[in-house]
């Protein structure tokens, strides 16, 4: 049998088939399930991770900054703040996040740097996460140098953290440019490496740092705040898209026992006395006169016994393979699979069903050679019964 599907995201679970099946598949685009940035900070402006059922067993969340992990449930600020050179403390309750190099004409040089949690355990640790975006909104009034690097937090860190913040290690970067506005980074190595399925605060999952250009003089002086989880709307969030891997069916090969000849019985022939005279041996010398030559005495062979007839052991083998395309899969691409199953054992099969299940939320039926003798495409099944 020959099928062709449209897919997002494929599986399949033969349970028995007794030909080779075509299956198409179409990729979905990550940027098609991605929420407009205003919509997603309000689903969050209460503090709680939403969490949104894509459809096909794909998830996103949208996750706010957490509250700081030593006063979690007394109600102290949530872990989003700045840190500032000058003054050398952290500003924890502000409504901005603050990233700068300046050099005031009256003082040395000020840096800040702005610091975020996020706590992740409620995905679990063993998805698979196919996008991972931080949103941050820019304020009016940005000026110089737009590069802004998220680096990765590698120690532990509060509420009271101070000048000049925790340890990190760099990630990513991008320039942000000076309008207002929503600015995104894509955070997906950091979520699925050091962040998922674990709180903030614990190894190795200590948030992120934002943070601009920190020398190179006047040319490189920048200065932008972006709205904190305090502020009254526009609040930083992290985008998550991920799904659960779905279990592979391994085929059972059951193996055919090996006969075992029986030996057959054999009678041994007496033999028989030749009476007294001669002894004429069985040979075709003819015989003197006044000799009588014994009557040769018929051998028995007895019946042979019955061979034991071993019951049928049936056994069936399945392979798919992927016929095309060769090379890197895009959007609209079309994916074949020829699925082959093979009778390896000693019994001969006259009737089987193929049952080829799929998620109605990933994959669309398009056809099939010969075609199937049912499709379900709200619940994404096709069976095959084959006779003869």
């Amino acid at each position: 049998m020959k099928s062709k599907t449209a897919l997002v995201a494929a599986s399949l679970l033969l349970l028995a088939l007794l030909a080779s099946v075509q299956v198409l598949a179409r990729p979905v685009d990550p940027q098609e399930v991605t929420l407009d940035p205003d919509l997603a900070a309000k689903l969050v402006e209460d503090g709680e991770m939403r969490q949104i059922d894509l459809g096909g067993g794909r998830y996103m969340a949208i996750v706010p900054a957490v509250s700081d992990p030593n006063a979690t449930f007394v109600g102290n600020p949530v872990i989003d703040t700045y840190v500032n050179s000058e003054t050398g403390i952290g500003y924890c309750s502000s409504t901005e996040l603050h990233v700068s190099y300046e050099y005031p004409p009256d003082g040395p040089t000020v840096l800040e740097r702005s610091f975020l949690g996020f706590n992740l355990s409620s995905i679990p640790s063993h998805a698979i996460v196919s996008s991972a975006t931080f949103y941050a909104y820019l304020k009016p009034g940005a000026y110089g140098n737009s590069f802004i690097g998220i680096r990765r937090v590698t120690s532990s860190w509060n509420c009271a953290q101070g000048w000049p913040g925790p340890s990190s290690a760099s990630y990513t970067g991008t320039s942000v440019g000076t309008s207002a506005g929503w600015k995104s980074w894509s955070v997906l190595s950091l979520v699925r490496d050091y962040w998922l399925g674990k709180n903030f605060g614990v190894s190795s999952n200590y948030g992120l740092e934002m943070r601009g250009q920190e020398s190179g003089g006047s040319t490189n002086y920048h200065w932008h705040s972006f709205y904190s989880n305090e502020a009254a709307g526009y609040r930083p969030y992290l985008q998550v898209v991920w799904y659960l891997p779905t279990p592979t069916a391994t085929p059972s090969r059951t193996r055919t026992p090996t006969a075992t000849a029986t030996p057959t019985r054999t009678r041994t022939p007496t033999p028989s006395n030749t009476p007294t005279g001669t002894q004429t041996p069985m040979t075709a010398t003819p015989t003197p006169t006044g000799t009588r030559t014994p009557t040769a005495t018929p051998t028995s062979t007895g019946s042979p016994t019955p061979t034991e007839t071993l019951p049928p052991h049936p056994g069936m083998e399945v392979e798919k393979h992927l016929v095309a395309p060769a090379g890197p899969i895009a959007v609209g691409d079309v994916l074949e699979f020829t699925i082959t199953v093979r009778n390896t054992g000693d019994a001969t099969i006259t009737a089987i069903q193929l049952t080829d299940a799929y998620n109605p939320g990933c994959l669309d039926f398009l056809d099939a050679a010969p075609p199937p003798d049912a499709v379900d495409e709200t619940h994404g099944s096709l069976v095959q019964l084959q006779t003869g």
